[in-house]
């Protein structure tokens, strides 16, 4: 769902960077803008791994081996419950950011996102319980 959604946020911060002008050229020429959006697109390509060997050890059995570990399937766990969500936040914090106030307009979708964003992280444990129960699976409690 976060890749998902950062995909979303992504796609409308590149279509308003390169749609929106300022001083007779693309706002997406500035590094300002830039680098958002770069950093945007490496985390959710940091973020799909993540999922993609979540996954990829849980279906095969050769490698079902380390989540047999309580401790080890804790920790992949937790870390895909609170990396993901947070990664989203910041994601929907720099759409923001990038489009200005139409960022904060319910018409742009983008504050909704926000919105959601926020809320993802608490449920099911806020990102400060993950981070415990990975540390306590790294031996640090």
């Amino acid at each position: 769902m976060c890749a998902g959604m950062g995909r979303y946020l992504l796609d409308r911060m590149l279509s308003y960077a390169t749609e929106r002008e300022a001083f007779g050229e693309p706002i997406g020429h500035n590094q300002a803008v830039q680098w958002p959006i770069v950093d945007t697109a490496t985390e959710l390509h940091a973020v799909r791994a993540m999922g993609t060997d979540m996954l990829a050890a849980y279906e095969a059995e050769a490698s079902l081996s380390d989540l047999d570990q309580p401790a080890t399937a804790r920790r992949k766990l937790s870390m895909m419950k609170y990396y993901p969500e947070d990664r989203l936040f910041d994601w929907a914090d720099r759409a923001v950011q990038v489009l200005g106030g139409y960022g904060l307009m319910r018409a742009g979708g983008v504050e909704r996102v926000f919105r959601v964003a926020r809320n993802l992280r608490i449920p099911a444990g806020s990102t400060e319980v993950q981070k415990r129960t990975i540390a306590k699976t790294l031996g640090l409690e």
